[in-house]
């Protein structure tokens, strides 16, 4: 048998990492992605608020969270439910039991193996924990409790059959896996990793310079083998939209969520892509709240005729056509109803129950809610927190009060960082309140958390205006047990028509949001779910075609080889020396040249020519020495 000599094998071995790895099933791969360099983005417009997925509704969190970590399963932007930690599961015939079969060779960052113990403590102490999971009544009421079987086995047990369960499983948005040795035996509200997490997924976190950025690094040790592609992402904390802009066009950045009015100026700029695939879970919606709780808001708030016809006067006194047209660019799609168009089940609530601009209706309205104008000018006043810096939100707020003013309106309007007015919006501090929440992929439960009852929790992102009516609360689960797509159709226009009835909310209409993301950044996002995305299928087109792991491996081939020849008294100094340089390169991401660097230190061990020289002097002499011996005698 022909034996393949060292360096052969090596060349071998660095030509594996020029092929991309076997695809495991389920898993996107880039064909022709390469690895290394730097991204960076200014998908977060304030400071997040900490870091641990379960804990927080807020944006600006979790478009860093899902770099970090995983949830059992993963859905793709055209809803295809894929294997992440679970690489295959069983739903009972009743719906009741879900149980997931787990990778094996996961770990935490900090090089512990994640096990369906992960997976049974993060339900149990976190998604049903509602002082910690703010999501935990409107998505995971019917989450009775997760049982780990075996290491890698773990069942998740509901109360009855939940629809859309898996759907919502399938993102580190409301279904993150948190680890269990970190957490057991602590407050995980005040743990210290929320600032500093540990998680499965494909990077790593290094560094939160508050105020200014957060970074993150590749993770070496990632279950999806191949993945990520990128070194580094840098997660830039930029307030203001037009600074964000500008970054963008002077390269400081490259990847940022695109204002409506740049849309036409990027569109066919040679520098950038733009993506609305992202968003085909979000659903968003921008929306003027009222605070429906009567006694914090008594003007608006509650379920009287007068309260109601108030709410319904100061719609017909805004121009929602004006506002999509001038401040969002046309990037809108007209409300119609309380569900996006885009999602399932929607009614154009409108069409039979219209509430279009009508300045003379809305004033006759607030004058037959008994709401004459005062001697100062004015019916009564309203406060509205908003969100400062020149974007739409403030645009759309100062639009309201010129705009209301014709009503005889005063609208007292308040300017504020992010953080401020979402603790205003989520405690029910304002009368009225501007917002862009997503209501995908099902509307039963995820706009289902801004009227039920249950949702009252005063945090972002739930039922922050206090909407409360028994009806409600039963159509909502009504639709989440209901497996008859039907009946379930029936119970969604019933919810829609008696809450656009209510004029809880001005619903200006849908978002047509695109990301922008540099040329040179291919690998288009995979997530739904706008910023959260693991960005591991996102590489650079300046990067190394050798994975990694492929040149590690070169290297301690190489480094084995040299450790054994140095045994059998070769000469390893040289090799040593290109060895070290081989790991400098590695370290510093230059793989091509790392792996070039200990192919060479594999060849550059000496045999002991003098060693061996001196060996067969000595054997010459005594062959020599005794065919002398044998002549003579």
């Amino acid at each position: 048998m022909k034996r393949v000599s060292a360096k052969i094998l090596l060349i071998l071995l660095v030509a594996s990492t020029l092929v991309p790895l076997a695809q495991v099933e389920g898993w996107k791969k880039e064909e022709g992605a390469k690895y290394g360099g730097t991204f960076i983005a200014a998908f977060i417009g304030s400071e997040p608020d900490q870091l641990n997925p379960i804990m927080t509704t807020l944006s600006n969190s979790h478009a860093v969270i899902p770099c970090m970590f995983n949830s059992l399963v993963f859905s793709d932007a055209d809803w295809n439910i894929l294997p992440s930690l679970a690489y295959d599961w069983d739903i009972s015939e009743d719906g009741t039991m879900y149980t997931f079969y787990l990778v094996e060779n996961a770990t935490w960052h900090d090089g512990e193996p994640f096990t369906a113990y992960d997976v049974e403590f993060t339900v149990n102490r976190g998604w049903k924990n509602t002082t910690v999971c703010p999501y935990s009544p409107s998505i995971f009421g019917f989450l009775e409790s997760a049982e780990a079987i075996d290491d890698y086995t773990v069942v998740l047990h509901t109360k009855q059959s939940f629809a859309p369960l898996l759907l919502y499983l399938s993102t580190t948005l409301y279904a993150s896996i948190i680890p269990k040795h970190i957490y057991e035996g602590s407050d995980i509200l005040t743990n210290p990793a929320n600032m500093a997490p540990i998680g499965t997924g494909p990077f790593m976190f290094k560094e939160w310079v508050h105020g200014d950025h957060l970074t993150l690094e590749r993770n070496p040790n990632y279950f999806k083998n191949g993945l990520p592609y990128l070194n580094t992402i840098v997660h830039k904390i930029i307030q203001d939209p037009v600074s964000q802009i500008n970054a963008m066009e002077t390269g400081e950045i490259d990847g940022l969520s695109v204002p409506p009015q740049q849309v036409a100026i990027w569109e066919d700029d040679p520098r950038f892509y733009m993506t609305t695939k992202k968003e085909t879970a979000q659903a968003g919606m921008y929306i003027v709240q009222f605070n429906m709780n009567e006694t914090l808001s008594p003007i608006v708030g509650g379920f009287s005729e007068r309260a109601t016809t108030v709410r319904k006067a100061l719609h017909h006194a805004t121009d929602v056509d004006f506002i999509i047209e001038k401040i969002y660019f046309g990037q809108v799609i007209k409300g119609t109803s309380p569900f996006p168009t885009s999602v399932w089940g929607h009614k154009d609530a409108a069409a039979e129950n219209p509430r279009e601009y009508d300045i003379d209706l809305a004033n006759q309205m607030l004058d037959d809610a008994g709401y004459p104008v005062q001697a100062d000018g004015w019916r009564f006043e309203l406060y509205m927190p908003y969100l400062a810096g020149g974007g739409v939100e403030q645009q759309t707020a100062e639009y309201l009060r010129e705009n209301w003013k014709k009503v005889y309106v005063k609208l007292n309007l308040e300017g504020m960082d992010r953080p401020p007015r979402l603790g205003k919006w989520g405690r029910g501090e304002f009368d009225v309140i501007y917002e862009g929440p997503y209501h995908g992929p099902d509307a039963s439960v995820t706009t289902g958390r801004f009227y039920m009852t249950s949702n009252i929790v005063l945090y972002p992102y739930t039922n922050c205006q206090q909407y409360s009516k028994p009806i409600i609360d039963e159509l909502f689960v009504k639709a989440q047990t209901t497996t008859d797509i039907e009946e379930r159709k029936i119970v969604y226009d019933q919810i829609q028509e008696i809450i656009w009835d209510d004029c809880t909310t001005i619903w200006i209409g849908d978002k047509v949001l695109y990301h922008a993301f540099g040329i040179e950044f291919p690998g288009e996002p995979i997530a739904p779910f706008g910023n959260d995305d693991p960005l591991e299928t996102l590489w650079w087109t300046g990067g190394s075609a050798y994975t990694p792991e492929g040149v590690k491996q070169v290297i301690d081939s190489a480094e084995e080889r040299i450790n054994k020849l140095a045994g059998q008294m070769y000469k390893v100094t040289e090799a040593r020396a290109k060895l070290e340089a081989a790991k400098a390169a590695y370290e510093a991401g230059n793989w091509a040249e790392a792996s070039s660097l200990a192919e060479e230190a594999a060849g550059l061990a000496k045999p002991p020519v003098e060693l061996y020289g001196g060996i067969v002097g000595v054997i010459v002499i005594v062959i020599g020495g005794v065919i002398w011996y044998r002549r003579k005698g």
